[in-house]
């Protein structure tokens, strides 16, 4: 289930870095919005562990967390590294 002040947030991130790519003039402090999107993942990653943990071992959980992740992104990051190394 995806919050709305969540996803706003990351909209509002997600245009400043935008912005600040398009006019880093006008507006310099992208770097800000990179560490609201370090924030919200963060959160994220501790409510998924907090909820996880309160059915089992806390070890299990992390590492069943951890394992999914790898399975998650590892395939897409081999093919991306493939495709650029042509």
């Amino acid at each position: 289930m995806k919050r709305d002040d969540i996803q706003g947030l990351r909209t509002l991130a997600i245009l400043g870095v935008i912005l600040s790519h398009i006019w880093p003039n006008y507006f310099p402090n992208g770097g800000l919005c990179v560490e609201i999107f370090f924030v919200i993942s963060g959160y994220l990653i501790a409510k998924c562990l907090n909820k996880i943990g309160k059915e089992g071992n806390l070890f299990e959980t992390i590492l069943n967390f951890y394992k999914r992740r790898i399975q998650r992104i590892v395939p897409i990051y081999l093919i991306l590294i493939f495709v650029t190394a042509m």
